[in-house]
């Protein structure tokens, strides 16, 4: 599903249509529905931050209504289905948010420190070799800041508070050699 906060607007607005229309329309339960689903759609044409749980309490409170609806109408009439298609299409733009940046949680494992030692000592045991060959030291620590500032850019992009912590440590060491 696009990620565009027009369509994911769009098809939070085609459920709330759908929600006001027939055959829907006969479960009085649903008014409140449609119009917190309406809310939503304005704030994402709006470009305003719209939550995975706002769009995930929207998809229970339609399950809610459909299992209270099975026992009147059945499980497979057409009102029970139309439900079921929109709860889905819900919780296709929840799954749509979710994969945000905004919204991914900070992961941490053992792989991403191993690579942020990977990453991250052999510019600190390249440092003094390319200082003894005669490369001024202010370059050097200039470009390996450089480098290690695309690795917290990177660690902060893919939300690794490990990477991210070790990077940034890295800086103090090249401050002191800065400074020699």
């Amino acid at each position: 599903m696009c990620k565009n906060s027009a369509f994911l607007a769009s098809t939070v607005s085609q459920v709330s249509l759908a929600l006001k229309t027939d055959p829907l329309r006969q479960l009085a339960s649903l008014d409140g529905i449609a119009e917190a689903s309406d809310k939503i759609s304005v704030r994402l044409r709006k470009g305003k931050r719209v939550t995975p749980a706002q769009v995930r309490s929207l998809c229970a409170q339609l399950w809610s209504v459909r299992m209270r609806g099975v026992q009147e109408y059945g499980r497979d009439s057409e009102i029970m289905n139309a439900l079921e298609k929109q709860a889905e299409l819900l919780e296709r733009v929840c799954n749509a948010l979710k994969e945000r940046w905004v919204y991914r949680e900070w992961i941490s494992s053992k792989a991403s420190s191993i690579l942020s030692g990977i990453l991250i000592i052999p510019v600190f045991l390249a440092l003094p070799v390319v200082v003894s060959m005669g490369c001024p030291g202010l370059l050097c620590v200039t470009l390996a800041g450089g480098y290690l500032g695309c690795l917290a850019a990177c660690s902060l992009w893919a939300k690794d508070p490990v990477g991210l912590f070790w990077t940034v440590y890295s800086f103090i060491p090249l401050y002191v050699l800065r400074n020699m």
